[in-house]
């Protein structure tokens, strides 16, 4: 069960007592201490061109547009997760 514990006057720790705390400064500033790594692997897919736009397949089946449309997020989820990993929320 997680805890609400306060440190002097202008920092609150919530604590869910498993080794993950959320230390938020009351002065404006968010940051996260003691938070286990978590490991996710890159997704990948074989076809398709990605051009940042989730298109409608529209009435009239396209492989190709679908194709792209996976090939579009997959790049996205991978470029979330380096983000994460570059701020050593993930591993």
């Amino acid at each position: 069960m997680p805890r609400i514990v306060t440190r002097g006057t202008d920092t609150v720790v919530l604590d869910d007592l498993d080794n993950e705390v959320l230390v938020i400064s009351l002065g404006g500033k968010l940051t996260i201490g003691d938070v286990a790594s978590v490991s996710i692997t890159n997704l990948t897919a074989a076809f398709g061109t990605a051009d940042d736009t989730v298109a409608d397949v529209g009435a009239a089946f396209s492989q190709a547009t679908l194709n792209n449309n996976f090939q579009d997020l997959t790049t996205k989820v991978n470029a979330i997760l380096a983000a994460l990993r570059t701020a050593g929320l993930l591993t």
